[in-house]
């Protein structure tokens, strides 16, 4: 499935993980297009062989007064792939968290500043193998949580293998 030129705004769910786009296919391209004021913009399933491609897009403005609302929630997924997009206005969530076992972060902005509020601006908290390559990553003084980037905090998932390394080049971190 290939979605381009749309914009999903307020999305959100009584469960609180409501989403512009909730992926429970196995494969998923976005393009040029804009997540603003979602509980969730992009929140994948736990598919194991399931695949998310994402370019250009924008994900912004967390909604206030909601529990952990990240940007863009990848889960359990085999492959994720986010190129040349720009995520910021995160609220004590994430801008960006990849549950996948390969990830690819390659050409972004993820600039909460001057004024988000995200926690972590990147988190792999299952680890896998992720390439963070060229990508802007900055966060605001007004952080709650000073961590810029969290990999493997959480360890592989139960009942599961899989290869683990942080491969980071070209990328300009900010903190504050």
């Amino acid at each position: 499935t290939t979605i381009e030129h749309i914009e999903f705004h307020g999305a959100w769910a009584r469960d609180r993980n409501g989403a512009g786009i909730r992926q429970e296919g196995r494969n998923l391209t976005v393009r040029h297009s804009l997540f603003r004021d979602n509980q969730n913009g992009i929140l994948t399933g736990n598919w194991a062989d399931a695949e998310l491609t994402v370019q250009d897009s924008e994900f912004a403005a967390a909604p206030e007064g909601q529990r952990l609302p990240h940007l863009l929630y990848v889960g359990r997924i085999a492959r994720f792939t986010i190129i040349g997009s720009h995520l910021h206005g995160g609220r004590q969530g994430h801008l960006l968290k990849s549950r996948a076992r390969h990830n690819q972060v390659l050409y972004n902005r993820l600039d909460d500043r001057p004024d988000g509020l995200a926690s972590y601006e990147l988190e792999f908290p299952n680890g896998g193998l992720a390439w963070v390559v060229g990508n802007l990553v900055a966060q605001s003084s007004r952080t709650s949580n000073p961590t810029l980037l969290a990999f493997g905090a959480e360890g592989s998932p139960a009942g599961e293998e899989r290869a683990h390394g942080l491969f980071l080049a070209h990328n300009t971190f900010v903190n504050g």
